[in-house]
């Protein structure tokens, strides 16, 4: 089956379409601000690492997510022979004149000695480069970066992480993986959080490979509409933010047709086949502060 998945993978281009795969599919550089970015992400085919990106790329005035963005707006192409991060290595080894002879390893260095984000850009055009086997890159990065110190970097490194669980044919751990990131923190910076609009229409589509369907409130600061099917249980989780309070289900036409209590417990749960196909929209209200909750949901 994994053996089917990525002949698929690989020959689905021939067709002029994207690879199927969260790395070539999910574009956020479409949330960029940056002019320059959208130029190039506007461009078809895999776009060539020239001078000028790299420049872009090591300039320390430049936010490290615009840098991502540059990376993730230069695409993918069947069968090219073009390797962006070979190329960003030999410019940065013309760059550094300490070096008499060209070692990867030795570049990689001195790539973190100048910062996380610097090794960070290498490695995710490594991943971009070799995206049908991402795994060792996974390794190297844990090796040398504490990703969890950076939103930015934590970022990229799911996005990768999210290609090995693809490729592993786990598309429910690729769904899991993704609703974790965006319930773990309000994200505030402008250009991470309107990328996510990309992030999620891509990966909500995996969820269905879950028998069940974890919806984390604190994620709803960050996207606050979610995917389910009839045959998924779901669990609506409210802790931390409260325990006691009340949950109210609407269809499309605004009719309560469900609600429930919880009285300490952490979650309320609608069974599978409760909601019919369509559009929801569910209200929460904790009872101590009455502070309410409310967010979109889709049953397919």
């Amino acid at each position: 089956m994994k053996f089917i998945y990525l002949v698929i993978l690989f020959f689905l281009p021939l067709s002029n379409c994207k690879a199927d795969s969260p790395l070539t599919s999910i574009e956020f550089w479409r949330g960029s601000k940056d002019s320059y970015i959208l130029k190039i992400g506007n461009k078809v085919g895999k776009q060539k690492l020239n001078k000028k990106m790299y420049h872009y790329l090591m300039n320390p005035s430049i936010d490290s997510f615009n840098k991502y963005s540059l990376i993730n707006s230069l695409g993918w192409e069947y069968n090219t022979q073009v390797k962006n991060s070979d190329i960003f290595l030999n410019f940065f080894y013309k760059s550094n004149k300490k070096f008499d002879e060209f070692d990867v390893e030795s570049l990689k260095t001195d790539l973190l000695e100048l910062g996380d984000e610097y090794f960070l850009i290498f490695e995710y055009l490594n991943a971009m480069d070799n995206y049908l086997n991402v795994k060792e890159i996974k390794k190297e990065i844990l090796n040398y970066i504490d990703v969890n110190k950076d939103l930015k970097s934590k970022f990229i490194y799911n996005l990768i992480n999210l290609q090995d669980k693809s490729l592993d044919l786990d598309f429910c751990s690729v769904y899991n993986l993704y609703n974790n990131f965006i319930s773990e923190n309000c994200i505030e910076e402008s250009s991470l959080k309107n990328s996510l609009i990309y992030v999620d229409e891509y990966i909500s589509t995996n969820s269905r490979g879950c028998n069940d369907l974890n919806i984390y409130l604190s994620s709803i600061c960050n996207i606050d509409s979610f995917t389910a099917n009839q045959n998924q249980s779901l669990f609506i989780i409210n802790y931390p933010l409260f325990v006691y309070g009340k949950m109210e289900v609407f269809n499309s036409q605004n009719k309560l047709i469900y609600k429930d209590y919880c009285d300490g417990d952490d979650l309320f749960t609608i069974e599978k086949g409760l909601l019919k196909k369509g559009n929801y929209t569910i209200k929460l209200k904790e009872d101590k502060s009455l502070k309410t909750f409310e967010f979109k949901l889709k049953i397919i």
